[in-house]
């Protein structure tokens, strides 16, 4: 019976610690993206544009999807600038290294 009670012990300490780990990584992703959208806020802002649209471009079969870090975040937007004028591109925010610890951000306007 003592065995029993060992086994029930350590089964629920396994699982006590696999949900904690789930709870930490869903909070990670959400910190990292929550991160990324005010960055990529404050850089519009800051550079006279208006957010019209914004895709994530992290996940799915394009090139944007398969080859940024895991770190790092990428959308693909829509804005309008100081003169009314319509452009878009992917934006990847975060370093290959920091991820979104770092501030960085690179723009690859399409023409």
């Amino acid at each position: 019976m003592e065995e029993s009670g060992q086994n029930i012990l350590f089964i629920f300490l396994v699982a006590a610690l696999f949900a904690v780990f789930l709870i930490f990584a869903v909070w990670l992703m959400r910190w990292q993206f929550n991160k990324a959208d005010r960055l990529l806020e404050n850089w519009a802002r800051e550079n006279n544009y208006r957010i019209l649209e914004k895709q994530n471009a992290n996940f799915g079969d394009g090139p944007a999807g398969t080859r940024q870090s895991s770190s790092q975040v990428k959308y693909r937007i829509v804005v309008l600038d100081g003169g009314n004028r319509r452009k878009s591109g992917l934006v990847t925010i975060g370093s290959k290294n920091l991820g979104t610890l770092s501030d960085e951000i690179a723009v690859g306007w399409d023409e």
